[in-house]
């Protein structure tokens, strides 16, 4: 009977101090779950004072990375009023309004505490100019038409020629796989020439006339830039100081490389 009482007591006494834990655990609970909304209002409070204070006025907007889109367009276009506090500024849609100028290629917005943002733009760089009719607008490497182009831009660029208006409309994906293909060749073989002209079609392929060959017309057909240009150099290597006797190069027939000679009288001079 006596061990009996003992294990009863020692039970009694386990289960008043799990009892006596389990309260004491519940009261720092409670204490913590208030310091925290204590702590959540403060936060709150003082995120209000400072959205609303002055300190955080805006005062300047910096654009970086401008060139032909211009600083003032670009700040026009972040359309946010000088006074209005730098923490309300919506940096998403500042980036999406810089975003529709048709130079900008990506941007980046940034707050510049107390009183700025930054706003860092990289502009599209034209690497030809499609020509529809009178009117030329700017390429860039991957193909994207994104700008009309004044008259001296556009000379400046190799002309595309030959790209329908009404694929160009539509933006349909042949016009931007033909563009992309036409853009990836200018890039290739203007690092050794001077790209003049390049007229697309779909039957024969691309065309190039590069200043620095007498603009005599290179067809390449369609695809593998790289290799066919391993092949005319190659072949222009045999006709060096001899060039004005070439009047045609087609690189489209596998991997032959057919050449048509001039047989006009007199030698041809380089274009200017």
């Amino acid at each position: 009977m006596v061990r009996f009482r003992g294990r009863r007591n020692r039970r009694v006494r386990s289960a008043a101090i799990r009892r006596e834990a389990r309260a004491r655990a519940i009261r720092w609970m409670l204490r913590i779950a208030a310091l925290v909304a204590v702590v959540a209002l403060g936060g709150r409070l003082l995120w209000q004072a400072v959205r609303s204070h002055p300190h955080f006025a805006l005062n300047h907007v910096e654009v970086v990375g401008a060139g032909t889109a211009r600083a003032a367009d670009i700040r026009d276009l972040v359309g946010v009023n000088v006074g209005v506090n730098t923490w309300n500024v919506d940096l998403q849609a500042v980036r999406d309004r810089v975003l529709s100028h048709p130079w900008v290629a990506s941007v980046h917005v940034r707050r510049r505490l107390p009183d700025g943002l930054v706003v860092t733009v990289r502009e599209h760089r034209p690497i030809g100019a499609v020509r529809l009719g009178d009117a030329a607008y700017a390429v860039d490497r991957r193909g994207c038409v994104f700008a009309p182009l004044d008259a001296e831009a556009s000379s400046q660029l190799p002309q595309v020629t030959g790209v329908p208006e009404e694929d160009l409309s539509e933006r349909g994906r042949r016009a931007e796989s033909t563009l992309r293909r036409t853009a990836a060749l200018i890039r290739i073989l203007g690092r050794h020439h001077r790209v003049a002209t390049v007229d697309v079609d779909r039957e024969v392929g691309v065309t190039v006339r590069a200043a620095d060959l007498l603009e005599v017309p290179i067809n390449f057909g369609w695809g593998e830039w790289k290799r066919k240009r391993r092949r005319l150099d190659a072949v222009l290597a045999l006709w060096s100081g001899r060039e004005s006797q070439l009047e045609a190069v087609s690189l489209a027939f596998g991997d032959q490389v057919v050449v048509r000679l001039w047989e006009g009288i007199g030698a041809r001079e380089p274009a200017v």
